[in-house]
């Protein structure tokens, strides 16, 4: 899948334009608040995806159109070879909708058509950020993979806020706890199953080539009792243990009226094998963005072996804390993965970028 042309209007800083894109390489240049974020943006929420950091409706209006700016458009036709070429569409005004070929489409419907992620500059803090970071980071390649993953999630949330609610309140929650032991296993299945395929990737040379070191990563699910490998090795985890969880927890909850147990309380451990396994976080800046960018490509080795499909990445300022050496290897590694790749820099200081360059200013592109 590959995305062919794009237009948008009234989004952001970024002029009205038709673009044609590079079925490979595509990296936007500019200085800071010259648009190449919003326009990584557009592209993220033409594919189905929010908009970055939850900004609101009226921060996507174009700057410079004053209150009474009319809604704004985001147009891309995607295209793969052997299928149909089609067009998604997304109209910003008092909410935002999308429409593939003129039918409106949920934005899950989208996101199974147009295979994509994107990487911000937080998700470089997968090795020492917090676990808040790495659950993010899980669920964005699980919502790509399963298409009820993020409405089932979206559901399971507003149980936990539901859970503390009724807590604060001097109430037993226990009236959340089957529908949550029902949800809160299946995403915790989806999320074992993900883990081991990532695992699985990031072992392989061309992962330790790029990492500098082999990588091992491992689910601790929330709330399940310390030091247990009946979780963490489990294919999958029924509604009876999930409901045991609960029961282990149920008096601590009470006194400190938090959800302790479940998917919300998720942590990844991410650890490197040198003579043994330590954890990623003793790496250097510069080692540790590559350990995260060795995980990004697995997530998109995945995605391409279940679907079946080229997934399309977006990077935003994935060079940044590299050296010229790593920036060369990282660059080569996107390269031969064969898929279509927006990235963006502040500076064009790669020899080896084999794609296309795109210059910014002021929301446009220098031509």
């Amino acid at each position: 899948m590959e995305i062919s042309e794009t237009y948008w209007r009234n989004f952001r800083n970024l002029k009205p334009r038709r673009l044609s894109w590079c079925s490979g390489l595509n990296l936007l240049t500019g200085k800071n608040g010259s648009g190449k974020t919003n326009m990584l943006e557009a592209l993220n929420i033409a594919c189905g995806w929010g908009t970055f950091y939850n900004a609101g409706l009226r921060e996507l209006r174009t700057w410079d159109s004053g209150e009474n700016a009319t809604s704004g458009n985001i147009n891309i036709i995607c295209e793969a070879l052997g299928e149909e070429k089609f067009r998604s569409e997304i109209i910003i005004s008092s909410r935002v909708s999308a429409r593939t070929n003129k039918e409106r489409v949920s934005f899950s419907e989208l996101r199974s058509r147009i295979p994509a992620l994107c990487f911000l500059p937080g998700d470089m803090n997968l090795i020492d950020g917090s676990p808040a970071i790495r659950r993010v980071f899980l669920d964005k390649l699980c919502s790509a993979l399963s298409i009820p993953y993020a409405k089932r999630l979206s559901d399971y949330k507003r149980l936990v806020r539901h859970r503390i609610k009724l807590l604060r309140m001097g109430k037993s929650p226990d009236i959340t706890s089957e529908l949550m032991s029902s949800i809160g296993s299946w995403i915790w299945s989806v999320r074992l199953s993900v883990v081991k395929m990532l695992n699985g990737y990031v072992s392989n040379q061309e992962s330790s080539i790029l990492s500098a070191f082999p990588i091992k990563i491992s689910l601790k699910p929330g709330g399940t009792p310390e030091n247990s490998d009946e979780f963490s090795c489990a294919s999958n985890i029924t509604k009876i243990k999930f409901l045991e969880c609960l029961d282990l927890h149920s008096e601590r909850e009470i006194k400190s009226k938090i959800a302790l147990t479940g998917p919300h309380r998720d942590d990844i451990s991410i650890s490197i094998k040198r003579d043994k396994e330590v954890k990623a976080g003793i790496q250097s800046r510069g080692q540790k963005r590559r350990t995260v960018v060795s995980l990004m490509l697995a997530s998109g080795r995945i995605m391409e072996s279940k679907l079946k499909r080229k997934p399309i990445f977006f990077l935003d300022e994935i060079f940044s804390e590299l050296d010229e050496e790593a920036r060369h290897l990282v660059a080569g590694a996107l390269y031969d993965t064969g898929w279509q790749i927006f990235a963006t820099s502040a500076e064009n200081t790669l020899s080896n970028w084999r794609g296309k360059v795109y210059e910014l200013k002021e929301g446009d592109v220098v031509i």
